[in-house]
């Protein structure tokens, strides 16, 4: 399902071919044997109940056995996430504070972001890295492509028992600076169609008010 998806949005974005499957690669080299195992990873969300938590979210964390967090919500103090996914275009010393408060950091590599991972990837030490395409042992493929629902395929994948999802608006673009307004539009169609493919696969996976995806 992941890897259709995947071709499509490849074509819609103008992904390089070449680029995309180099990232994880350089990734890979990048993380050697210091990383954390894919097993580690299964045993922290098996049967678990996880929450998703987007840059909307005002309040503490929600009840959850595990609490993931894109890379824009890693600053807010009050929350204290489990795991932390980044494709390393948000704060760094933010990721840093979260990992000394005992997150784990996912490093997404994509065909756009090959120099920051040889610039930040050597700082993590509980790390671990996926991709989009062309997964290695130490780089995982659990299919997603925006914040939101990359948390979400990583959780069902894992075989977390049910994602919520809070703080989120795929509805409304709010890029980040510099970026296309019609380019979040498109991302955020295709998170609302992902998101809406893994409850058909079966997997329980809901998206609360604030995020409301109908």
């Amino acid at each position: 399902m992941w890897e259709a998806r995947y071709r499509e949005i490849s074509r819609r974005f103008w992904f390089s071919p070449r680029s995309e499957r180099l990232a994880p690669a350089v990734l890979s080299s990048l993380l050697g044997e210091d990383y954390v195992r894919f097993d580690c990873l299964e045993e922290m969300f098996r049967g678990a109940r996880v929450a998703v938590v987007g840059p909307m979210w005002l309040g503490r964390g929600p009840d959850a056995d595990v609490l993931m967090v894109p890379d824009e919500v890693a600053s807010k103090r009050h929350l204290r996430p489990d795991v932390v996914l980044t494709d390393l275009d948000g704060d760094f010393r933010a990721l840093k504070e979260a990992e000394m408060r005992g997150a784990v950091i996912g490093i997404h590599a994509h065909g756009d972001n090959i120099p920051s991972l040889r610039r930040f990837v050597p700082a993590f030490r509980r790390r671990f890295g996926t991709c989009q395409c062309n997964p290695r042992e130490n780089v995982y493929l659990f299919g997603g492509f925006t914040d939101g629902d990359r948390c979400a395929f990583m959780a069902a994948a894992l075989g977390a028992a049910r994602v919520d999802i809070y703080g989120f608006d795929f509805s409304f673009p709010l890029p980040k600076r510099g970026k296309s307004r019609a380019r979040k539009a498109l991302k955020l169609m295709y998170a609302r169609l992902l998101l809406r493919d893994l409850r058909a696969l079966g997997y329980d996976v809901r998206v609360h008010p604030s995020s409301q995806e109908r």
